[in-house]
């Protein structure tokens, strides 16, 4: 999640290591105030007093992107941890239907579950553009070691990111077909151009 930690600002793109940075600065700078998958401009009403030295997102390749976020969706613990935050049977009923119909999404593919996430505006398949506006440092994940450097010499601390385990293996021929690299064509051409992303190696 996107936080303010001791003067920094960094803004989560989700499936971006996101979970990685964010242990970083909880074991080795202090208490970041944790608010959600936002922007900059989104983080300011949140949080009082809002204000930052500097600022920093990461972002990843569209491709590679798209597929994370498809198969985290997918994975055994989420509709316990969702039920989790249930007050009530209302509440587990609830969650529990919102799964339902994600779930549902999901088994129609891929391009279907992103179209689907982005008529609701959710946040994992918003465009990157929209998270890195006005964000001072943007570092590529595929340089990421490279690039937190400069956070470190920011924060003054130079202990090494270590990366969340939690990534998810899959067959890239199985997903980079040639439907979906135009749909992430049609769909993200102004990040696509933008970073100058193209298709993984299968």
């Amino acid at each position: 999640m996107s936080f303010l930690c001791n003067g920094t600002a960094f803004v989560h793109i989700p499936k971006a290591a996101g979970g990685s940075i964010g242990n970083w600065f909880k074991t080795h700078i202090g208490s970041p105030k944790f608010v959600g998958h936002l922007s900059l401009d989104e983080m300011k009403p949140l949080i009082p007093h809002f204000a930052y030295n500097i600022s920093f997102t990461v972002t990843r390749n569209t491709y590679e992107r798209m597929v994370s976020m498809y198969l985290f969706a997918h994975r055994p613990e989420r509709l316990k941890k969702m039920l989790s935050r249930a007050q009530n049977d209302a509440d587990i009923a609830r969650l529990t239907k919102q799964y339902d119909d994600d779930m549902f999404e999901w088994d129609n593919g891929i391009e279907n579950y992103i179209q689907t996430n982005r008529q609701r505006n959710e946040k994992h398949t918003i465009s990157q553009m929209e998270y890195i506006r006005n964000v001072d440092i943007v570092i590529d994940l595929d340089n990421l070691d490279q690039g937190f450097k400069q956070i470190q010499e920011h924060t003054g601390c130079f202990e090494p990111l270590t990366r969340a385990s939690h990534v998810q293996k899959y067959n890239p021929k199985e997903y980079y077909t040639d439907s979906y690299i135009q749909f992430i064509q049609d769909t993200f051409p102004d990040e696509i151009a933008h970073f100058g992303y193209v298709v993984p190696d299968k």
